[in-house]
């Protein structure tokens, strides 16, 4: 007697299945997002449910929401959320120019950091690494052609946010 068997590599097909579920995840976190947003212009409460929503999708420590001054020379935090004690405090003024926001500003796409550092020394780089943060991602906050702001996200995990995540 003999048996004859199949062996299918499924590695691939579960790849794409896992893909897939995060796709929708985050799908439907931009629909419940979306759904807040349309709804209500209470920048505290679109961020908590902003927050909310990331937590559940990414490693995070810390995000905020930094606006630029009109002349587009200084920034600030508005709004944050983060699991430890900050140093870059919200509400001091900052120079735009030297700063990762400065790249920002310019390039109008997004700034990732596997490694706060890696893609140059600006001037709150000591300042994050102090603090432990090991990653972060910068999204610029565009109204009108103009950046206006930036919402970023951080991490005390290295190479904490993928291409997928932008």
């Amino acid at each position: 007697t003999s048996i004859i068997g199949t062996v299918l590599d499924i590695t691939e097909r579960k790849r794409a299945e896992e893909a897939l579920r995060r796709y929708a995840e985050r799908l439907a976190a931009i629909n419940r997002l979306d759904r807040v947003i349309s709804s209500n212009f209470d920048l505290a409460l679109v961020y908590d449910n902003f927050v909310k929503e990331l937590l559940a999708l990414v490693p995070l420590d810390r995000t905020s929401i930094v606006l630029l001054n009109e002349a587009g020379d200084q920034w600030h935090v508005t709004r944050q959320w983060t699991q430890h004690q900050p140093v870059i405090m919200p509400s001091e003024w900052r120079p735009v120019k030297g700063s990762a926001i400065d790249w920002l500003v310019t390039h109008r796409v997004p700034f990732l950091e596997n490694e706060i550092g890696e893609r140059g020394t600006w001037l709150e780089t000591d300042a994050l690494q102090r603090e432990g943060l090991r990653s972060r991602l910068l999204l610029p906050l565009i109204i009108q052609e103009r950046v206006v702001g930036v919402l970023t996200a951080a991490s005390h995990q290295p190479a904490a946010f993928s291409e997928e995540d932008q």
